[in-house]
């Protein structure tokens, strides 16, 4: 599989990426997201570090979701991801986590 998505003991929801994802995987996990989204954790990992590759047209889905779930008050994180390849899947993550957050602050 090439998501995991794992509620920890303490509260928080790990959200691990790994492998290739195609336009397929980033549907499917954007379903799983969506439903995570309607239980408003107060805090999300998403894990970058085992993931190989995404194609930049893939990623919108994902970064819409994660911009809604920090619009709901939710802190996200991303790990790893500092590659230069996925540098762009990480800005794009990262600008939707702030933007999301500044409309709640």
């Amino acid at each position: 599989m090439p998501f995991s998505i794992v509620p920890l003991q303490t509260g928080v929801i790990h959200i691990g990426l790994e492998g290739d994802l195609d336009a397929v995987t980033v549907g499917r996990l954007c379903a799983e997201l969506v439903g995570m989204a309607r239980r408003h954790p107060a805090r999300v990992v998403v894990d970058l570090v085992h993931l190989r590759s995404v194609r930049r047209r893939d990623i919108d889905g994902l970064v819409t979701i994660v911009a809604d779930m920090a619009r709901t008050g939710c802190r996200i994180s991303v790990t790893g991801g500092g590659d230069h390849s996925f540098s762009g899947l990480n800005a794009a993550l990262g600008e939707a986590i702030r933007d999301g957050s500044a409309l709640v602050n």
